[in-house]
C-alpha cells in the first residue's frame, strides 16, 4: 500500500475514533439557585426564569422573603458543559416589594427588543401584571412562614406573566450569566439589591439593573436617591501607627469588632466596648498615609472586603477578617475628615473598591446604633456612619 493511501486511511480512523468522543463529552448539569433579598424591604413574591439556549426552560417562584434573608428550597437550573457545548444561560427575574404597587424585572441593556415585541400584546398582559399585585397579597396571607417556598401557588399566580416571557424564543431582555461545571457544588445566589441585581456563582459574578414593568411598554428606572458627596478626605499621618487602638463609629460610638474572629471570613460588626482584644486593632501605614492594613489585636488577621480583587466590588459588600495574603482588597486608605474634640475623624476607604467602611444602615435609621450592626463598604456620602474615631486602647 502506498504512503498516500496509508495517510488517508489514518485520517479516516482518527475521524471515526474521535467524533464520538466529542459528542460524549457534553455533560448534563443541574445547579441549585436561590434568591437573596439584599434590600431594606420585604419581597412579596419573586420568580426566576432561566433559559439554556433552546434546550431547557426553568422557572420557580417564592413568596415573602424578608429584608436580609433568602428564599427557601432552591430552584434547579439545567444546562450543559463540556467540549463542543455552545449553549448560553439566560436569566430573567420578576418580583414585587410588599407595599409597593409596582412589579419589577431585571432590565439589561438588551431589554428594548423584548419590550417592542410585547407592546402589541399590551392589552393581554397588562391586566395580568396589574392583577398580579392583588393576587400576590391574597396568596401571601396563606403562607405565614417567612421565606417559605410558595410551590404551585406562586407558579399559578405568576403563570400569565411567566408564559409571556418563556414562550418568546428570543433572548432579548434576558441577562446572560454563564454556569460552569463547578457551579453544581454550592448554591448559586441571585441577590436583589438596592439599585441592581447580582448573580453570584462559584465560577463568576454578573450584575444588571432593574425597572418597573407594571406597564411594560413604559418601563422606568427605579429612582435611587443619591446624597450629596462632600469633598474627598485628605490623606494624613495617623496618630497611632503600630499601636493598639479602638476603631469606633462616629455615629454610635461603638467599636468595630468581629464575630468569632478566629477563622477566615468572620464578619465585622459593632458592639458595646469591652476588654476583649478582638475589639482592638493595629493600623500599619505607609509614611505618606496612602495605604494601610488593619490587623485585629487578637488574631493578627486583617480587615478586608468579602470579595477580593478577582471579583467585582459593590455597595453593601460585607467586611470580613482574613489572613493577609497581600491582596489589594486587604489594604485601606485612612484619611482625615475634620477635628473632633481631642482627636480626629477618619474615613477608612478600601484601596481596591474605593468604597468607604461604614455601617449597614445610615444614621437616620435606629438600626445603625444597635449591637450587631453589620459593617459593609459603600460609596462615601459624608454620613456620620462613614466616619470613625481612632482611640488608643488602654
Amino acid at each position: 500500500m502506498s504512503k498516500k493511501l496509508l495517510s488517508m486511511a489514518w485520517v479516516v480512523v482518527c475521524l471515526t475514533w474521535f467524533a464520538p468522543q466529542r459528542t460524549m463529552a457534553v455533560d448534563y448539569r443541574e445547579a441549585a439557585v436561590i434568591v437573596s433579598n439584599k434590600t431594606s424591604k420585604e419581597i412579596e413574591f419573586v420568580v426566576v426564569h432561566h433559559k439554556y439556549s433552546n434546550n431547557y426552560k426553568d422557572s420557580k417562584g417564592w413568596l415573602k422573603i424578608p429584608a436580609g434573608q433568602q428564599s427557601g428550597s432552591p430552584m434547579t437550573a439545567r444546562y450543559h458543559t463540556g467540549f463542543g457545548t455552545l449553549g448560553v444561560d439566560w436569566w430573567l427575574i420578576i418580583w414585587k416589594f410588599t407595599g409597593d404597587p409596582n412589579v419589577y424585572a431585571t432590565t439589561p441593556a438588551n431589554l428594548r427588543p423584548l419590550i417592542d415585541a410585547l407592546e402589541g400584546a399590551a392589552m393581554d398582559h397588562g391586566p395580568a401584571l396589574a392583577n398580579l399585585a392583588t393576587q400576590a397579597a391574597l396568596t401571601a396571607r396563606k403562607m405565614p412562614q417567612a421565606g417559605v417556598i410558595a410551590g404551585p401557588m406562586v407558579q399559578d399566580l405568576v403563570k400569565p406573566v411567566s408564559d409571556m416571557f418563556l414562550n418568546a424564543e428570543a433572548t432579548a431582555g434576558y441577562k446572560r450569566h454563564m454556569l460552569e461545571a463547578k457551579d453544581i457544588q454550592s448554591n448559586n445566589h441571585i441577590e436583589i439589591r438596592n439599585g441592581d441585581v447580582r448573580f453570584w456563582s462559584d465560577s463568576g459574578v454578573s450584575t444588571t439593573g432593574y425597572s418597573s414593568i407594571t406597564r411594560v411598554a413604559e418601563a422606568q428606572p427605579i429612582p435611587i436617591p443619591t446624597p450629596p458627596v462632600p469633598a474627598p478626605p485628605v490623606p494624613a499621618a495617623l496618630p497611632f501607627v503600630n499601636q493598639t487602638v479602638w476603631i469606633k463609629n462616629h455615629h454610635s460610638k461603638k467599636p468595630l469588632t468581629i464575630k468569632g474572629g478566629f477563622w477566615n471570613g468572620s464578619e465585622a460588626f459593632l458592639d458595646d466596648p469591652g476588654a476583649d482584644k478582638i475589639q482592638q486593632w493595629i493600623v500599619r501605614q505607609n509614611p505618606d498615609g496612602t495605604l494601610s492594613f488593619i490587623a485585629n489585636g487578637s488574631t493578627g488577621m486583617v480587615l478586608c472586603s468579602k470579595n477580593n480583587s478577582k471579583y467585582p466590588q459593590a455597595n453593601q459588600d460585607p467586611i470580613v477578617l482574613h489572613e493577609d495574603y497581600g491582596d489589594r482588597s486587604q489594604r485601606w486608605r485612612v484619611s482625615k475628615v475634620a477635628g473632633y474634640g481631642n482627636g480626629e475623624l477618619w474615613v477608612v476607604t478600601n484601596a481596591y473598591s474605593n468604597k468607604a467602611l461604614c455601617t449597614k444602615h445610615y444614621s437616620q435609621d435606629p438600626n445603625s446604633t444597635q449591637n450587631g450592626e453589620a459593617i459593609i463598604q459603600y460609596d462615601y456620602s459624608g454620613d456620620a456612619t462613614h466616619h470613625w474615631i481612632l482611640e488608643l486602647a488602654r
